[in-house]
């Protein structure tokens, strides 16, 4: 007898709870899913502001220009390029040549392309100054269209990683702080050196194990903004 009412209370009570829309085992699996969802929502955020706060492990940045200048180059002569669209100066020695385009330009002592193969490479100075291109699959525009500092925007753009491990560094071109990056090529080492400039980010590159080391860091203390 009891068990037959026990049954019918529990009949009952069920269904005037799911007339009432609050079915027991129902409300239980909501607010179960409410705390895991927002346990899980507090982690990730979490994680992201950690992450921003921390982007990426660098050098401290130098106080002072990416190199001191050396005394054994006479500049007193050289020429002056100022790309007046994206706002840069940079100068260099009176017997190399300017080739630009619609990104920036490089200045080097190529003057023939025909002249350029794997044996003569090395013969050659290359100083690349440009703007960097928004990472694919991104929209058009420049490169830093949320205007974070220059250590948090390298975080996300090197976050595919690169072909060979970079010795990074934070140093300081122009008055502003940049990321340099030291990469080792079948030809040598290779610069990259990463400066804000607005929303933009420029881009310069060299062979820095080359016999023209000492006129690229030239370079790179007389490059203006």
């Amino acid at each position: 007898m009891k068990r037959k009412i026990g049954k019918r209370f529990f009949k009952q009570y069920t269904f005037y709870s799911s007339r009432a829309g609050f079915e027991p085992v129902f409300v239980i699996v909501i607010i179960a899913a409410m705390i895991i969802f927002g346990s899980a929502g507090y982690l990730y955020l979490k994680k992201i502001e950690n992450k921003q706060a921390n982007p990426l492990a660098v050098a401290p940045t130098s106080s002072v220009q990416l190199t001191a200048p050396s005394s054994t180059i006479d500049i007193s002569d050289w020429k002056t390029y100022r790309n007046e669209k994206y706002g840069f100066e940079v100068k260099y020695p009176p017997d190399w040549i300017v080739r630009s385009n619609d990104r920036g330009l490089t200045v080097t002592t190529l003057f023939d392309p025909a002249l350029l193969n794997e044996g003569t490479v090395q013969n050659f100075a290359f100083f690349n100054v440009e703007l960097v291109r928004p990472r694919p699959g991104t929209l058009p525009g420049p490169a830093n269209p949320d205007g974070l500092p220059i250590d948090q925007w390298f975080a996300q753009y090197s976050s595919r990683g690169f072909p060979a491990s970079p010795t990074i560094t934070m140093v300081q071109v122009a008055g502003r702080s940049a990321i340099r990056l030291e990469i080792a090529e079948a030809d040598g080492n290779h610069a990259y050196i990463y400066v804000p400039n607005g929303y933009d980010v420029v881009e310069i590159s060299f062979r820095s194990s080359s016999a023209f080391a000492s006129t690229y860091d030239l370079m790179l203390n007389e490059l203006t903004f």
